[in-house]
């Protein structure tokens, strides 16, 4: 994302394909509270009927951790096969630096009982977008077309 605005909102929504038993699931989002707050997350439609649960909180490094997923309490697991596991939003609260930042999925949870889970780790900056400030110069930001041999 080039040159986000202050007061911009942004979201990001993430999906899951080849599960196949699911009775709950958490999606873990590292930020940069200097330049982003999140708002809230909306639970998708992998599991229907699951209580939404989210959350945000700073941790060790000075970045936030935002944290939405669902469970299905008391109830058996749903046979799924892919769906959306929720969307995350954010507002960008201070100027992005040049260098850029990003808003990463650092954690992505499956799981069927309490035992049988599937946890996938990502380090920050592999999956989510990374948002810097570019400024446009005629001399470095341009495209060449190739037009003989």
């Amino acid at each position: 994302m080039r040159n986000p605005q202050i007061g911009q909102k942004l979201d990001l929504t993430v999906s899951v394909n080849g599960t196949h038993l699911v009775k709950g699931y958490a999606v873990k989002i590292q930020y940069d509270p200097q330049y982003f707050t999140f708002l809230e997350y909306h639970p998708g439609n992998l599991v229907t009927g699951a209580i939404p649960l989210s959350s945000s909180a700073p941790i060790a490094n000075g970045m936030n951790q935002a944290e939405g997923g669902g469970t299905l309490l008391g109830r058996s697991a749903q046979a799924k096969t892919s769906g959306t596991l929720g969307s995350f939003f954010f507002q960008v609260t201070g100027q992005v630096p040049t260098t850029g930042t990003y808003v990463s999925i650092v954690s992505v949870e499956v799981n069927t009982s309490a035992t049988d889970k599937d946890i996938l780790v990502f380090a920050p900056g592999t999956f989510g977008f990374k948002a810097s400030y570019i400024f446009p110069n005629a001399l470095f930001d341009f495209t060449t077309e190739r037009f003989q041999d």
